[in-house]
């Protein structure tokens, strides 16, 4: 790899990290407004204009929204809220002229048509072109709006249609909206449809909450990494070691009021579970955090419970291994809390997520979908109901196995690659 494309994967990387961290691309940069002070200099008015909001704004269209003769602006952003329109409320003093091009022997649109406006006393004409797009992803009115300032007439109106052919028309009020058809040789006047439009009230735009959905159903089944663990005994195994049927991790410490409210909730209910067909494995997390104790005192409270399912270690390689997956799931990132349960299927494939302590009405309804095919899958775990033109193949293992390799765990990814060939084969990033 060259010194440039190097640079340059490090840069998307970073940038990929800001995006999934949920942090702002713009460092929180109010959007900017300068006023022109016709001097050739600018004023900037971001602040007392209302235009200066810390979004991480991306696109503006500019339109007379209301046709009541000023810009009006509506914003794009990446974070929320996601679209704002700024209208334009300041008292309007000054005159204007908008015009609605229509093509019969170009385009019907006019896109590249150029217009432009004679002012009496002005040497240089004003000029607009008529365009398809006008900035990232955006695009404004195809009115072409002229500023008129003090003027209260107009000379005449020049329009270059694409193709080449020039027409000159006589513009006889301003303040006014005219719809101008190629080849008529007049601009007819248009009465905007104000009266059948409902008034557009302010509304406050508060900051939402976030909140984390407790219950996640994923739209496919994602292989894990190898999760190393200790059982009861002390033995150093893997996830894999529970394999054969659907299975319940439950992440949780002693110190964690709602996991021991819902280890005696998943004790009361044993029997329930087995006749269900799941198995629960409880992991304590005690010990790898600073003052939280060891696992083994963690695991001597368990056993004095006589919790009736299987009993283990969290280590922290596995810990480690489960965030890079949730990373790759959700947005933005969220360091891993307790308690966590993750609802396996019988290859040990994550199927369902459970933050926060898990409900029993709840588990029961979820256990059938371990034994469900991907196509059934994809259908429950979307909000709505459709068809697909094509079945999406979510291969979020390449993305991770892609991420093993960056992080220096070259032989762990090997590993992953090896188990889950079959499947990464589906992705653009198995090449490399």
């Amino acid at each position: 790899m060259s010194p440039g494309k190097g640079l340059e994967s490090r840069i998307e990387t970073s940038l990929y990290d800001l995006v999934r961290g949920g942090f702002s691309l713009s460092g929180r940069e109010p959007n900017c407004c300068f006023l022109n002070l016709g001097d050739g200099t600018f004023c900037d008015i971001s602040a007392i204009s209302g235009f200066g909001f810390d979004d991480d704004a991306r696109a503006i269209g500019i339109t007379d929204w209301d046709f009541d003769g000023d810009l009006d602006l509506w914003v794009v952003n990446r974070n929320g809220p996601m679209l704002r329109l700024l209208r334009n409320d300041l008292p309007r003093r000054k005159h204007f002229v908008a015009f609605r091009l229509q093509g019969t022997r170009c385009n019907r649109d006019a896109i590249g048509a150029r217009v432009e406006l004679y002012l009496p006393g002005e040497k240089v004409p004003l000029l607009r072109t008529v365009r398809a797009g006008q900035g990232f992803l955006s695009q404004c009115s195809k009115w072409v709006h002229f500023g008129l300032g003090d003027h209260q007439r107009v000379e005449k109106l020049v329009v270059r249609w694409p193709g080449g052919e020039v027409e000159q028309f006589t513009i006889d009020q301003v303040d006014r909206h005219y719809r101008i058809v190629q080849g008529s040789g007049k601009a007819e006047p248009w009465t905007p449809p104000v009266k059948n439009r409902s008034p557009l009230a302010r509304s406050p735009l508060p900051r939402p909450k976030i909140t984390t959905p407790p219950r996640v159903l994923l739209p496919y089944k994602v292989c894990l990494p190898e999760f190393p663990l200790r059982t009861e005994r002390g033995r150093l195994t893997t996830l894999d070691h529970f394999q054969g049927q659907p299975t319940l991790v439950v992440l949780w410490a002693s110190w964690c009021r709602p996991c021991l409210k819902e280890l005696q909730e998943l004790k009361r209910h044993h029997q329930q579970l087995h006749q269900a067909g799941v198995r629960v494995v409880a992991l304590a997390v005690d010990g790898l955090l600073e003052d939280s104790g060891s696992a083994s005192q963690a695991l001597q409270m368990a056993q004095q419970w006589e919790l009736p399912y299987e009993l283990g270690e969290a280590t922290s390689e596995g810990i480690e291994r489960l965030q890079l997956v949730f990373d790759h799931l959700f947005v933005p990132r969220e360091p891993l809390a307790v308690p966590t349960s993750l609802l396996l299927d019988s290859q040990g494939r994550l199927v369902v997520l459970y933050r926060g302590a898990v409900e029993l009405q709840t588990l029961l309804a979820d256990i059938p979908l371990a034994d469900h095919t991907p196509e059934e899958l994809l259908q429950i775990a979307f909000p709505f109901s459709g068809r697909w033109e094509s079945v999406p193949d979510f291969v979020v293992e390449a993305h991770l196995a892609k991420q093993l390799v960056e992080d220096g765990q070259v032989v762990l990814a090997d590993q992953y690659i090896r188990r889950y060939k079959a499947r990464l084969k589906k992705s653009p990033f198995y090449p490399k």
